[in-house]
């Protein structure tokens, strides 16, 4: 039968069947699908507003959700200002213009800033040199901006008065005041360390001193004498920066620093709550599996334990969320920790086994725990303080597909608002009347509805034409089950060649990146590196991801067997990943290959050497093979302490297993990347050496962790990132070419 099956299936597919997929067509925008683009949600309205470009400059327009009109609002017009990003006022009566964007690292970017005044339509820069600011951010009441420049000092500008004033005075190359050095942007997804209080008075902000944390060179050998870029990078067991919290008091002129807890190792966030001067910081130990919430007393300028949440393996930081002043407690991108109005906070936590949503007083003691079962929340969405429901998205029915919840604050009433199969998000209008609702699977891309706050279609805003891809014979991904020897399940994609014949046998490409809480497998558009993977599809090699133990979605227990040593079980289920694919008849278990990026880079090295009696091949893009090289706040979460676990550490070490390695081997890295170093792929390469064993190995010159541009290393000499991008996938293409045997290329 099933046989028979995927005959019919990719029988159907190949009566469409073209040429085939060309690398242009991977990354020219071919299968490009659609999308409503940037909109921003007009205050306490069903409306939102959205921009487009014409022919006098910028136009914006509003949409109204309930009467299905659009109007336009304004324009600001070439002659004014022209190539910028923009951002509003918490008013809504200016925007931020942003040009001459130079990126930092990862989130962060330095630029040129101006405000617009949308009714007079004037223009005025951010202080009289607006050039090279970051983390520029209006205060609640629209009428001043903060931010931060090269010195690493915060400054004010008066927008009223047109007049700037210098707020702190000892930034340097070491000490960072309101903004967030590498390793919290990286690995806290932050940058941005201050805090404007709701009634625009105060600025809390995370002061960090980096001077006892070592540099890194990262080398720009374009130039006739190599350049020298140097970065505050804290490797595992090393120092990390100090951090520490002062408030800005800009009514009084008053500056003072916060007695910090002895908790405060790291300090990811800090939140102050709506409608009040109370401000609340978070902290983390060092091996972040004690998490601290504190509430700041004005008095005694101390901090009162409010909150605690601690394991015996890590806990993932919260992300905060607090509204603007006059919007609702809605969010776009979801939040995992909220202070109410009323001071109750609402949180996300696992101590029950799986992340589940928490409700507590403004003094910490439980009320409720709002959601439970052996599913996970991912997010909570919006909170309805009139109707007592939370909004949020979970993995309640599958954790292969991701859905949108409402459920009452005391625990009842638990619905499921969205029906289709497949992955949805969900952006809720500020009234919470409506939310727009983004929705794919893995034979439907994506498509915008709008929906009621019952889950109920309104109307289509946008959709994807599925017939463009159809004309390219594509085979999509299929979610099947494999089991390991003790009988886990594990949650699998294959995709079969574009004109399938189970009569014969295809080889593999195996693909993944199985690091601790992540997930690859899920019935969404693009789930296992979709649009590059049908090019080898159509190239007549199977494709195959899994969840391995130690990934997310599946609850604490389940994910924690990646802790103190993240190779164990990826080594061991990739093996058996192997064995399952070997006993497919269809399937040349002689030629198995696999290929990874970062963790998924690690994941090859380490099949390459311990599973190499089942991997023929693999490429392994920028990958951390030595966790000691790697950075304190991502290794030592999921590692713990070097002086704790030395053989968890070592275990885990691509150079510990070198002696094993045999197969064909292709590693590549950019020299400038500053996440994962190309030190890893060094070293890698003296081992290989020492032990007598062959790889093969590419460099790309100014090239960051995605062989994109890295402009902060070389203006003059850019690496080009499309080109790098064809040039890699070619490369991919040809290496698999020339070691998985094929005659179909």
């Amino acid at each position: 039968m099933r046989y028979k099956y995927l005959t019919i299936i990719l029988m159907f597919s190949a009566l469409f069947a073209q040429d085939k997929i060309s690398l242009d067509n991977v990354l020219d925008g071919t299968f490009r699908t659609e999308s409503i683009g940037r909109y921003d949600w007009k205050n306490s309205s069903d409306s939102y507003y959205f921009s487009e470009r014409g022919d006098e400059g910028l136009e914006f327009y509003e949409y109204n959700l309930a009467s299905n009109d659009t109007l336009k609002a304004f324009t600001v017009k070439k002659n004014i200002i022209s190539n910028f990003s923009y951002s509003f006022s918490p008013d809504q009566t200016k925007l931020l213009l942003k040009k001459n964007s130079v990126k930092l690292w990862r989130h962060s970017s330095y630029g040129s800033y101006y405000v617009y005044d949308i009714s007079s339509e004037s223009l005025t820069p951010v202080t009289a040199d607006p050039d090279s600011l970051r983390n520029v951010k209006f205060s609640p009441d629209s009428n001043k901006l903060a931010f931060v420049r090269n010195d690493n000092n915060l400054y004010l500008f008066d927008l009223i008065n047109e007049v700037e004033e210098q707020l702190t005075y000892d930034g340097s190359e070491d000490i960072l005041n309101g903004h967030f050095g590498w390793v919290y942007e990286e690995e806290f997804g932050t940058y941005d360390s201050y805090k404007w209080s709701p009634n625009s008075e105060y600025i809390a902000f995370v002061r960090e001193d980096q001077t006892y944390v070592k540099e890194y060179a990262l080398v720009d050998y374009e130039a006739q004498y190599p350049v020298v870029k140097y970065i505050r990078y804290p490797k595992t067991g090393e120092d990390n920066p100090l951090v520490s919290i002062s408030i800005l008091d800009l009514k009084n002129k008053e500056y003072r620093s916060i007695n910090l807890p002895d908790t405060a190792y790291y300090i990811p966030d800090i939140i102050w709550q709506t409608n009040s001067s109370n401000l609340y910081f978070a902290t983390l130990n060092r091996k972040q599996n004690d998490w601290n919430l504190y509430k700041y007393d004005f008095d005694t300028n101390g901090a009162d334990l409010i909150l605690n949440d601690s394991n015996d393996s890590w806990i993932d930081k919260k992300s905060f969320f607090t509204p603007p002043n006059n919007a609702t407690w809605a969010s776009r991108g979801g939040f995992s920790f909220a202070i109410m109005e009323n001071g109750e906070l609402i949180w996300i936590s696992e101590k029950d086994g799986y992340k589940h949503i928490y409700r507590n007083r403004s003094d910490g003691r439980p009320i409720n725990q709002i959601t439970r079962g052996e599913w996970e929340v991912n997010s909570i969405n919006a909170i309805d303080t009139a109707n007592d429901i939370i909004y949020f998205s979970a993995k309640k029915e599958t954790e292969t597909e991701n859905h949108i919840y409402s459920v009452r604050l005391n625990g009842s009433r638990l619905k499921r608002i969205t029906k289709e199969k497949g992955s949805h998000s969900s952006s809720f209008s500020p009234t919470l009347n409506y939310f727009i609702n983004n929705y794919s699977s893995l034979t439907i891309p994506p498509k915008t509805f709008l929906k009621d706050q019952n889950g109920k279609n309104v109307r289509l805003l946008r959709d994807t034409d599925k017939s463009k891809f159809d004309e390219f014979g594509l085979t999509y991904p299929q979610l099947i089950n494999i089991f390991t020897e003790d009988g886990t399940r594990l949650n699998a994609l294959i995709t079969y060649p574009h004109n399938f014949d189970p009569m014969n046998q295809y080889p593999v490409i195996l693909y993944n990146y199985g690091g601790p809480g992540s997930q690859l497998v899920s019935n969404r558009w693009g789930a296992g590196n979709h649009i590059l993977h049908q090019y080898f599809a159509s190239r007549d090699y199977i494709i195959f991801s899994f969840d391995n133990r130690g990934t997310g979605g599946r609850g604490k227990a389940f994910k924690d067997l990646a802790y103190g040593d993240y190779g164990k079980y990826l080594v061991k289920d990739h093996i058996e990943a192997a064995k399952y694919l070997q006993g497919l008849t269809y399937v040349d278990g002689d030629n198995i290959g696999i290929w990874g990026w970062s963790g998924g880079g690690y994941l090859t090295n380490m099949c390459m050497t311990l599973a190499s009696d089942y991997f023929k091949a693999g490429i392994s893009i920028a990958p951390n093979v030595e966790p000691l090289l790697y950075d304190t706040i991502w290794t030592e979460r999921y590692m713990g302490l070097v002086e704790e676990n030395p053989e968890g550490y070592k275990n885990a070490s691509v150079l510990t297993h070198v002696d094993k390695a045999k197969g064909h081997l292709l590693q590549i890295h950019g020299n400038a990347d500053d996440n994962v170093h190309h030190q890893h792929s060094i070293k890698l390469a003296k081992v290989y050496a020492e032990q007598g064993k062959d790889m093969e190995m590419f460099i790309y010159s100014n090239a960051n962790h995605n062989m994109s541009n890295n402009n902060f290393l070389s203006e003059d000499y850019p690496a080009d990132g499309w080109k790098n991008r064809y040039h890699l996938y070619k490369k991919m293409a040809d290496f698999f070419m020339e070691h998985l045997v094929t005659d179909n290329f």
